[in-house]
């Protein structure tokens, strides 16, 4: 979920969200991220020591062709390796966001939008007021959560539930005098998605 307030951005994680069966694969996916970089390093090395080998050949023999040809080799292999990390990378994120995106299909929209909303809640602290906005086919459905959600986060003292159309159907904002938060799953999605991609690179 990502938290704004006047302070910053803050991108938070909470609660499970991939099955055990997801997270698997995603720890499957990292292992051959990792395995491809040992391969690399192994490659590089292996790529390193041909050219100093090569290099010494030349300098005895005073080959320049010889420089020149190892010096491509290196390269082409440095390339091949770096284009073969950039593709196991991308599948990590990949599988992650796939593995993520399915788990939070399984959800109805209704309680897609009510855990969204709770996790709000829950990261938003002392508030009196919050006002939440969601689709207008979530609106009269979520009015009538109004009760549930101030028995469940004693902190909010006043809960209102206005409709916006130009949110998605599982789409909600939260907004405090202090703080808006853009809770929809897409949001979500992307800020993790962007994690990600920074982490691995």
């Amino acid at each position: 979920m990502l938290c704004l307030s006047r302070q910053g951005a803050n991108l938070v994680l909470e609660g499970p969200v991939l099955k055990a069966a997801d997270f698997a694969a995603a720890v499957a996916a990292q292992d051959l991220v990792r395995l491809a970089e040992e391969e690399a390093a192994r490659i590089r090395a292996e790529a390193e020591e041909t050219y100093r080998r090569r290099r010494e050949e030349g300098h005895r023999e005073g080959v320049e062709a010889g420089k020149a040809e190892m010096a491509q080799q290196v390269v082409a292999t440095l390339g091949q390796s770096n284009s073969y990390l950039a593709k196991i990378e991308q599948a990590l994120v990949d599988v992650v966001m796939k593995s993520t995106a399915r788990v939070i299909g399984e959800l109805g929209e209704r309680e897609r939008v009510e855990r969204i909303v709770r996790q709000a809640l829950e990261h938003l602290g002392q508030s009196g007021q919050v006002q939440v906005k969601v689709s207008p086919d979530q609106g009269e459905w979520m009015k009538g959560r109004v009760d549930a959600l101030l028995t469940a986060f004693p902190r909010v003292k006043f809960l209102e539930v206005k409709v916006d159309p130009r949110l998605p159907a599982d789409g909600c904002v939260l907004e405090t005098e202090f703080a808006v938060i853009d809770a929809t799953v897409e949001t979500q999605l992307r800020a993790i998605e962007k994690a990600l991609i920074q982490s691995i690179q």
